[in-house]
Order: C-alpha cells, then sequence, then structure tokens
C-alpha cells in the first residue's frame, strides 16, 4: 500500500468515525423549567425549544398571559419530549392582582354604598323641602285668612253703638241725621223753611233715602238736577250726616233722569269735626 492510498483510506474511516458520534440523530428535547414566569414568557422559551406551549388556567380564561404566572407545567420541567409535543402550563393569578382585585371589588361596593347614601339623602331632602314648603303655604293661607277675618271686624267695628242700638239700617240713619241737620221733619217742610234759597239743590225734592251697602246711600231726588247741584248735594250729606253715621263713604245722587252720580267722602272738604 502506498502512503497515497493510506492517506484516503483514513480519511474515509475518520468521516464514519464522526458520523456515528450522532450527526444524524436528533438528540432528546426536554421540558424547560418556566416555574414563577409570567405567562407570555413561559410560552416564548416553551416554543423556542420546540415545543407547543398551551396556557390554561383553572378559574377563568387567560386573556392577558403577562398578568398571570405559571404554577406547573405537563409534563414537569427536565421531562424528555419529543420535539413539537405539547406542554400544558398552569396559570394562576398573582396574590398581587388579587389583592388589587378585592381592593378594586370593595372600592366598587364603597361608591356603590356610597352613592345610596347619597341617593337616599337628596331624597330625604327634598322631602324636608316639600314639607316645607307645604307648610310655609298653610301658613300663608293661614295669615290670609286671619287677615280677612280682622278686616271683617274692622268693618264690624267701625259700625258706630249708635245704630246697633237703634237698630235702623244706614239709609234710615243718614235719613234723620239730615233731618236733624235741617231741623225739619220732612224734606218737604225745607220749602215753607224761611230763608231758604231755592239756588241750593233740591233738598226738599228727596222722596227716599235707599241702604246700598253698609258705607254707600242712594238719594233719590224728584227733580232734574244740574251736575253742580249733586256735587254740592253730596258734599252736604257728608258734612251734616259725618258725626252721627261716620261709616258713610259714598252718596249716589239719583234725580228724575234716573242718572246716577256718585260723591266719595274722600273728594270733599269735610266740617270741623268731622275728620
Amino acid at each position: 500500500m502506498t502512503l497515497k492510498n493510506f492517506s484516503f483510506v483514513g480519511i474515509f474511516a475518520l468521516s464514519i468515525t464522526l458520523v456515528g458520534c450522532g450527526g444524524t440523530e436528533d438528540e432528546p428535547l426536554t421540558v424547560p423549567d418556566v416555574f414563577g414566569l409570567p405567562g407570555d414568557e413561559a410560552r416564548d422559551l416553551i416554543e423556542a425549544a420546540g415545543l407547543e406551549p398551551s396556557l390554561e388556567a383553572a378559574e377563568s380564561s387567560v386573556w392577558q398571559p403577562s398578568n398571570w404566572e405559571v404554577e406547573s407545567t405537563d409534563p414537569e420541567a427536565g421531562i424528555e419530549v419529543e420535539e413539537e409535543d405539547e406542554v400544558i402550563v398552569n396559570l394562576i393569578r398573582p396574590v398581587a392582582d388579587e389583592d388589587a382585585d378585592a381592593s378594586a371589588q370593595e372600592a366598587e361596593e364603597e361608591a356603590d354604598l356610597q352613592s345610596a347614601e347619597d341617593a337616599e339623602q337628596e331624597a330625604a331632602e327634598e322631602t324636608e323641602r316639600a314639607e316645607a314648603e307645604a307648610e310655609e303655604a298653610r301658613q300663608s293661607r293661614e295669615q290670609a285668612e286671619q287677615a280677612e277675618a280682622a278686616e271683617e271686624q274692622e268693618r264690624e267695628d267701625r259700625v258706630p253703638e249708635q245704630q246697633e242700638s237703634d237698630g235702623g239700617d244706614l239709609g234710615e240713619r243718614v235719613t234723620e241725621a239730615a233731618l236733624r241737620g235741617f231741623n225739619v221733619d220732612s224734606f218737604t217742610g225745607l220749602l215753607s223753611q224761611d230763608g231758604y234759597d231755592l239756588s241750593l239743590p233740591p233738598y226738599y225734592a228727596i222722596s227716599d233715602i235707599e241702604t246700598m251697602s253698609d258705607s254707600t246711600v242712594r238719594v233719590h231726588v224728584q227733580e232734574a238736577m244740574f251736575d253742580e247741584e249733586r256735587e254740592q248735594m253730596g258734599r252736604w250729606f257728608f258734612n251734616m250726616t259725618c258725626r252721627e253715621v261716620p261709616e258713610l263713604d259714598t252718596v249716589v245722587v239719583n234725580d228724575v233722569s234716573g242718572q246716577d252720580s256718585n260723591h266719595s267722602a274722600q273728594e270733599f272738604m269735610r266740617m270741623p269735626g268731622c275728620d
């Protein structure tokens, strides 16, 4: 054998030896140790090892693996497996997350409780406002009723004691007071009274003094009258009756034309002692 042939045989034998050491056979794979790692990191390591990770959790679905951590794997870490074998990764929520969830739940419950208390307080305040408004309305009604009663009592108190004792109505009392003022028994007696000025309103033609209300009378005159005569007659009635019939407030003069003219006590200057 020559040196050249020997070199070729040696190279061939070395090649057989290298192939027999494992260059053609797959080395066994093992499950990596991912205990305690976040779910997404564990998944990446298992995929890098040539295996198929399956993330699972007992209590709920895993939506964000980064929020979970590895509790165990099946098969366990270090177990030899075939390439692309499935590795079940059991995940749990970290204690800190559970505490955060509990805190969030507690905060939500407290917020709901506070909202309920606020609503209850608002309802109580609204009820209190409604009751206060009702009480105010009741007091206003009572005050109005009291004012009306006081006004009615005041009107009754304005009736003089003479009217209560005599029992006559306003027209009768005005008639009596006017006749006493003229010092006659009837208005027709004024025609024969010495010194009576016929240029004055026709008092002698008064036929009746009618009660219209507790403060108003109508004087019926059986002659036609001018406006000045109507006004003068109204003034004289107030002046002659003011002491005996102080509640007289309005005199309505009515002549044969049927026309009424109203005269108020506030329109005239009263005689001394009538204010």
